[in-house]
C-alpha cells in the first residue's frame, strides 16, 4: 500500500477500460492521495509522435470522468 502515488505523463499508456488506473487505486491506502499530470488534448495532438495508435489523449473533463468513474473522489 502506498501513501502517495504521482502520475505524470504516463496515463497517455494506461489501457483504456480503466483497468491500470484502477490498480493504482487499489494500492492507495485509505486517506492516500495522488497527483496525476497529462498534458491537454490540445497540446498533445500537435504533436507528431501522440498519436492514437500510442497515446490516449485527455482533456481535463475526461480524465476527471475516468477517476470518479473509479471511485477516487470518494477515497477516505
Amino acid at each position: 500500500m502506498f501513501d502517495k502515488v504521482l502520475l505524470v505523463n504516463v496515463v497517455y499508456f494506461f489501457d483504456s477500460d480503466g483497468r491500470d488506473m484502477s490498480e493504482v487505486y487499489r494500492v492507495l491506502r485509505s486517506g492516500g492521495r495522488s497527483v496525476i499530470y497529462v498534458t491537454s488534448r490540445e497540446t498533445m495532438a500537435k504533436w507528431p509522435f501522440a498519436g492514437p495508435e500510442t497515446h490516449k489523449l485527455y482533456d481535463r473533463n475526461e480524465l476527471l470522468d475516468l477517476l470518479v468513474a473509479l471511485d477516487f473522489s470518494h477515497r477516505t
